[in-house]
């Protein structure tokens, strides 16, 4: 099962997530959070698939891809479309690490991405990402893990994550 998730995930990218087959649990976890795999009405009538995350008072509440497929040289920007039905801003921090990251903060990519009401679309240049890493550069080609997360959140909230990928 696991050679088979290894099989999807690249057949699937550069999309991180395409929200249709069960390879993707392989690689996701949370801490702190709740995930569903869920369908969103789309706009031209059709369901759109996507993972309701719902953040939970923590220090912490965390959607972890732990391996997303690995090189992402080559790229110019991770996109990220996610809906909030929050009637108010949320602040989220999009954490982006390499197989040589060393547990330093300033050793990988933070960027806080507010979530407005409604549909939010972010695109993170990959320049910005490998340049992240304090005295180094990220290996693009290496990448370990990308994480999604609410820092101390004082009630639960939920957003459906729509898309992840690679442009």
């Amino acid at each position: 099962l696991v050679a088979h998730a290894y099989v999807e995930r690249a057949a699937a990218f550069p999309a991180l997530c395409d929200f249709a087959g069960a390879w993707e649990t392989k690689f996701i976890t949370t801490s702190h959070a709740r995930l569903e795999h869920t369908s969103l009405p789309g706009a031209s009538g059709g369901a759109v698939s996507a993972w309701h995350i719902t953040f939970e008072p923590a220090r912490f509440s965390t959607f972890k891809m732990v391996e997303p497929y690995p090189d992402w040289a080559g790229y110019q920007g991770l996109r990220l479309v996610a809906r909030s039905e929050l009637d108010h801003p949320i602040d989220l921090v999009l954490r982006i690490h390499d197989r040589h990251h060393d547990e330093r903060y300033s050793d990988r990519f933070n960027r806080s991405l507010t979530f407005l009401p409604g549909i939010n679309e972010f695109i993170i240049p990959l320049a910005e990402v490998r340049s992240a890493p304090e005295g180094r550069e990220m290996d693009l080609s290496a990448i370990r893990r990308l994480s999604l997360f609410a820092v101390a959140p004082k009630e639960s909230f939920s957003l459906y994550l729509l898309e992840l990928g690679l442009n």
